[in-house]
């Protein structure tokens, strides 16, 4: 997998309220599409997995719902995590554990691309620990077509 150990996409948490309005500065500023994954678990998200920026929205009940509107009464808007794409997500994760971080449990994703991601084939994520304000988080993330240098 090339083009990993590197940052690949940054997540904002914003109200739903503002959303629209978010999308559209950046859609024409980028000239960008983002797509969407309503999930089951109270998180509405927003990716373009071309200019590697994501928003996450609270949408319903559910664990991620409620983490993102506890993050959002307590900080406002803003840059919510930093996604970092590594190789293997369980190899990654373990030594930041050693390492003494935080590491969530469990990971995020599967092995195949259940969200219907049209650039994207696989997507796995892990909380690794926050850093100055902002979630930390390890991804395996395998692009579509062989598009794995972004």
């Amino acid at each position: 997998m090339k083009d990993t150990n590197r940052i690949d996409h940054f997540v904002w948490a914003v109200r739903p309220e503002n959303v629209a309005g978010y999308l559209a500065q950046l859609s024409d500023l980028f000239h960008t599409e983002f797509e969407e994954y309503d999930g089951k678990s109270g998180a509405r998200i927003l990716i373009s997995w071309d200019t590697g920026f994501e928003f996450a929205v609270p949408n319903g009940e559910g664990p991620r719902g409620d983490d993102l509107r506890a993050y959002l009464d307590k900080n406002g808007e803003g840059l919510f995590a930093v996604v970092f794409r590594v190789p293997d997500i369980e190899s990654a994760s373990k030594r930041a554990a050693q390492l003494g971080w935080p590491v969530g449990d469990g990971v995020l994703g599967s092995e195949e691309a259940d969200k219907g991601w049209t650039r994207v084939t696989r997507v796995r994520e892990q909380f690794i620990g926050p850093f100055l304000n902002t979630m930390l988080l390890y991804g395996q993330i395998d692009y579509a077509d062989g598009d794995e240098e972004r």
